[in-house]
């Protein structure tokens, strides 16, 4: 971890989720480990002989993709909120709100978010959140619900930490159906800081772009 994080405070759980990550790219598993071994109380050894190769870009096969440092940033999976109303025409502003979501944290350099073709896969399935996220290899899962009340929604987002399991943090939030579009950028902003992301010295409104200034444009 000193090698790795210098100068860093870091959770032996982000060293346990990036050896996943290691374990996933290698195609290996903990019950019959070739590359990396866990030592029960002292750590994770290499068990494969390292030889040093002078090797340019250009010498790469062409399917080989750069590897970003896992320390650089964070990463995070917006599943699709569960419509727990069973009213139709909120079914479909659930799956605006997602993807709103989704795009406007995408836009912050300091933040890798899965794709919208991606979370929408486990749409409508019942799993475990910390499932789905060591599934995806990110370090947080955001989950939600939506419900109406009369003339309001009633959004309620978790955001959780897969390595551990702990519940970062959580919002309810009661609002009219007008004022939606703001909503979802005051769950933008609030994600971004609670996963520390610096939002200092950028205006919101040019950080969280929205793709509509229309409350009735959701997909239908």
């Amino acid at each position: 971890m000193e090698e790795v994080w210098p100068n860093k405070f870091v959770e032996e759980g982000n060293l346990a989720q990036n050896i996943f990550i290691l374990r996933r790219a290698l195609g290996e598993s903990t019950h019959s480990p070739r590359y990396i071994e866990t030592v029960p109380r002292r750590g994770y050894r290499f068990l494969a002989t390292a030889v040093e190769a002078d090797t340019t870009e250009a010498d790469l096969p062409s399917n080989a993709k750069p590897l970003i440092p896992q320390s650089d940033f964070s990463s995070l999976a917006v599943l699709p909120f569960v419509n727990v109303s069973g009213n139709p025409e909120v079914e479909h502003m659930s799956d605006g709100i997602t993807e709103n979501i989704i795009n406007s944290l995408s836009q912050l350099p300091e933040l890798r978010v899965m794709a919208r073709n991606t979370v929408f896969h486990y749409k409508g399935k019942d799993l475990d959140a910390r499932q789905v996220g060591r599934e995806l290899g990110v370090h947080n899962v955001l989950v939600g619900t939506i419900d109406s009340c009369e003339d309001k929604i009633v959004l309620s987002i978790e955001l959780i930490d897969v390595a551990g399991g702990w519940q970062l943090c959580g919002w309810t939030y009661k609002r009219k159906f007008c004022e939606i579009l703001e909503t979802q950028d005051e769950m933008a902003s609030e994600i971004a800081t609670k996963l520390q992301i610096d939002l200092k010295g950028v205006e919101e409104r040019r950080r969280f772009r929205r793709y509509t200034e229309n409350p009735e444009a959701f997909p239908a």
